[in-house]
């Protein structure tokens, strides 16, 4: 759970919590962060001599605090690996294009996912990214100002048949409704995984011809469509 967001505390209350139910609580427990928690409460009544029933309330599963801090500790030690390959894969990148591409001489290379190059234009990026299923290489329209995002990304599609003959490689047209940005992707090697070391070779491959073919699109006439639309 991100930094910032209060503790979420589950309660389950029931006349009888079974145990299939306390299996699923006890997981829940198990796999989610240390700003989670999950209760199962019984509800009983009791009554004392002659007094009215009153209720009791019988705790039958709690989180082990124990058990969430070294999942928490598990999840941050991989998610760190995982950077470390970003960051591995991208310097090895940098080092191998540096020479065809100036932009990225002296670029640190990045322990996240994705490597952010600059158009030389404000607020559109060429990215190249490690995303859900392979590769992708992006111009993103990341303004803060959603219309002038959707403007540049109206004036490219106007423009839409001059930018895949550059290209000349298939594109998405990617509006990303409910956001403000907008980008224009190619993708490639489906299931691409950073920490597959044996696949690093063949990434890089695609990433270098991707990156080539966008950054030519990336010409005089692909800034001037973008700026005509408004800055």
């Amino acid at each position: 759970m991100p930094g910032g967001i209060e503790p979420a505390y589950i309660i389950w209350i029931a006349s009888e919590i079974r145990d299939e139910h306390k299996a699923a609580l006890d997981w829940l427990n198990s796999v989610t962060n240390s700003e989670t928690f999950f209760f199962g409460i019984e509800v009983k009544a009791i009554r004392i001599g002659d007094s009215e029933p009153a209720p009791m309330l019988d705790v039958v599963v709690q989180p082990n605090t124990w058990t969430k801090q070294a999942h928490d500790s598990r999840s941050a030690a991989v998610e760190s690996e995982r950077n470390k390959s970003y960051q591995r894969f991208w310097q090895s990148f940098i080092d191998e294009v540096s020479s065809e591409f100036s932009g990225l001489t002296n670029k640190a290379a990045p322990g996240q996912l994705w490597l952010s190059t600059s158009t030389g234009i404000t607020a559109v990026s060429l990215n190249l990214v490690f995303h859900s299923q392979g590769l992708r290489v992006e111009f993103y329209f990341g303004s803060a100002d959603a219309d002038l995002n959707s403007r540049r990304f109206s004036a490219c599609i106007s423009d839409k048949q001059t930018i895949v003959a550059v290209a000349n490689r298939p594109l998405e047209w990617e509006p990303l409704e409910g956001k403000k940005a907008a980008r224009i992707s190619t993708y490639g090697i489906p299931g691409a995984d950073v920490t597959n070391t044996q696949g690093w070779s063949d990434y890089t491959s695609w990433f270098i011809s991707a990156y080539r073919d966008m950054r030519r699109v990336a010409s005089a006439e692909f800034v001037e469509t973008i700026r005509s639309a408004g800055k």
